[in-house]
């Protein structure tokens, strides 16, 4: 029930971490589509902070099963939020980012007449939305990692683990 519970549950959180981004259109409109704020890495850092809170204040550094959930949770948003950075840089390139402040000021490129800005922009952010994404993994199951790694190494020789 565990396993299910910290594999099938977190799909949903990946579904809705790639959707995130988009969430700026329903907000704002489509005129701020790639709005800064939703798509760097800003969300993931907010949901790293929540998770190491509850884990620090909750928990006391234990972690239980519902920690590793909120880890669970945590990093397969931040995944899916990092792959659709990854898709809008490198499958949907050439699309500005509309950087400012809406319903006060906003422009679209910061640099005028080409989309590499952007693009290396959307790709800083998914790279690092992924380091994140794997930091909120290994602090949820990083005990466990340790207890799968050296039953391989014992009982499978030769796996390079």
């Amino acid at each position: 029930m565990e396993s299910g519970t910290l594999v099938l549950i977190p799909a949903a959180a990946f579904k809705m971490g790639f959707f995130f981004p988009d969430l700026d259109i329903q907000l704002f409109g489509i005129r701020w589509h790639r709005l800064w704020a939703f798509h760097s890495v800003l969300g993931v850092c907010i949901l790293k902070k929540f998770f190491d809170t509850y884990r620090h204040y909750v928990t006391n550094e234990e972690m239980t099963f519902t920690a590793k959930f909120a880890g669970a949770m945590a990093g397969a948003g931040a995944m899916g939020i990092a792959l659709h950075l990854a898709k809008d840089a490198l499958i949907d390139g050439n699309k500005s980012v509309v950087f400012g402040i809406p319903g006060l000021f906003g422009i679209n490129t910061l640099v005028a007449g080409t989309w590499l800005d952007d693009d290396a922009f959307l790709l800083a952010n998914s790279l690092w939305a992924f380091k994140i994404s794997k930091d909120l993994f290994v602090l949820a199951f990083g005990e466990d990692y340790e207890k799968v790694r050296s039953y391989v190494q014992r009982n499978f020789k030769g796996a390079a683990v």
